[in-house]
């Protein structure tokens, strides 16, 4: 499996020092190999967790090379940070497609960015969740408790968990 390399840095360049952050890739799909050694291989959704080094911010993560996989094969990748209010956490959905080929490589490398774009615009790949509201607008809010999933009620009655709201 290729090696896939990169460093997790704050929008003023510096590591996201004190807060916790954790990259997460997930296939699109199950995937399954289609050329020999891994021919017929199976690999399931289970996502891939990583944590930057809490010195350096770089990341390492090995994940399948999807130009041997049936079908259209790449990774999702979300970025999680902790440490606002009990209950919180931020999460990026950048709308990559990440497709890891037969070498190790940057991640920059390996993104399919589909026409990508951007510069001063909102986005609504930064996401909310948690049980209280976003701080501001420009946020896709997930209400879901981040610390407990399973959690069957919040304490915004009109809102079921799980719901997505738009504050634009």
């Amino acid at each position: 499996m290729p090696n896939i390399t990169f460093t997790v840095q704050d929008i003023g360049g510096h590591k996201m020092d004190p807060k916790e952050v954790e990259v997460i890739f997930e296939p699109n799909e199950a995937l399954i190999g289609a050329v020999a050694p891994r021919a017929g291989f199976l690999y399931p959704t289970e996502p891939v967790v990583e944590k930057p080094d809490p010195v350096s911010g770089e990341v390492s993560v090995l994940l399948a090379d999807t130009s041997l996989m049936l079908g259209d094969a790449f990774y999702r990748m979300r970025i999680r940070w902790l440490g606002g209010d009990a209950g919180t956490a931020l999460m990026d959905f950048p709308g990559w497609k990440i497709r890891p080929g037969a070498d190790d490589a940057l991640l920059s490398e390996v993104i399919d960015v589909a026409g990508g774009g951007g510069g001063g615009i909102i986005t609504p790949y930064i996401w909310w969740v948690g049980l209280t509201e976003p701080p501001s607008r420009g946020y896709t809010w997930l209400y879901l408790d981040p610390d407990n999933p399973d959690l069957e009620t919040g304490p915004i009655p009109e809102l079921t968990l799980g719901d997505v709201v738009v504050r634009w």
